[in-house]
């Protein structure tokens, strides 16, 4: 593979924002996207120069919003992306990708909600939903769902900031939950995922976090936490490898101390 290659590529990049009160903010956005093939060669022996460019289109509109005196932020957007090129660019990572002539789509919908209800408590929650898949597949090769594309990922978290009388500290409980629907992690089946396809789960985290000034004021001081991620222990499996499942991380703890300069 020829260690240096050149190309002229163009890009274009148009955006509109509309802010029709203080509040609200609506946009739009369309852009190109190109880049020199071979990139993503590896150990095939073809030589760059001989690959047509990979070119793509991403199309985005969405909203975003404040309510209630500030309390509530309201963001949406959905999009539309196709990618086409010669080569796929998970090319080695993913064996469904289609090789000549080949073509990705994506479109889906964005959407995350943050408030506060009540002073000291911020809750959030979020939901992506995709449809990423493959086109064009030579009917050869199993399935059209990339790898490692869930359609629904979805999100929830709450914290609490309660002030310590006469210490100056706060005290910081914090929870979350993400849920992710199934998605292929493998071309075939595997232990725990039939078909290549892991099923869907759920992920929970949680942390105590004591938040203490410094005497001289300002930002600084100490930060003392106590964190775990998927306290609950849940199983999933993210990935393959050898023919085996990859599962997540096992349920962890964490005891942070950090001094603020």
């Amino acid at each position: 593979i020829a260690a240096r290659q050149h190309r002229r590529l163009v890009q274009g990049d148009v955006a509109l924002r509309w802010q029709p009160t203080d509040t609200l903010t609506a946009f739009v956005r369309s852009a190109s996207a190109a880049r020199a093939a071979g990139w993503n060669l590896l150990d095939v022996a073809t030589q760059p120069a001989a690959l047509p460019v990979e070119t793509g289109w991403h199309h985005e509109a969405g909203a975003r919003a404040g309510l209630a005196g500030g309390r509530l932020f309201i963001s949406a957007a959905g999009f539309v992306a196709t990618t086409r090129a010669a080569l796929s660019p998970l090319l080695g990572i993913d064996p469904a990708a289609p090789g000549g002539g080949r073509l990705f789509g994506n479109r889906g919908l964005d959407l995350s909600v943050a408030a506060r209800p009540v002073t000291g408590l911020d809750v959030a929650a979020s939901l992506a939903v995709q449809r990423a898949r493959w086109r064009r597949i030579d009917p050869a090769r199993p399935g059209d769902r990339p790898l490692f594309a869930p359609d629904v990922v979805a999100s929830l978290s709450a914290a609490w900031a309660q002030p310590l009388a006469g210490t100056g500290a706060v005290l910081v409980p914090r929870a979350a939950l993400r849920w992710r629907d199934a998605m292929a992690v493998a071309t075939g089946d595997i232990p725990g995922a039939n078909g290549g396809i892991a099923p869907a789960g759920w992920e929970a985290a949680a942390a105590l976090q004591l938040d203490i000034p410094d005497p001289g004021g300002g930002d600084l001081g100490w930060l003392v936490s106590l964190e775990c991620e998927n306290c609950l222990a849940s199983r999933l499996v993210d990935g393959a490898a050898g023919g085996l499942p990859v599962l997540n991380r096992p349920r962890w703890w964490q005891l942070r101390l950090a001094r603020r300069f």
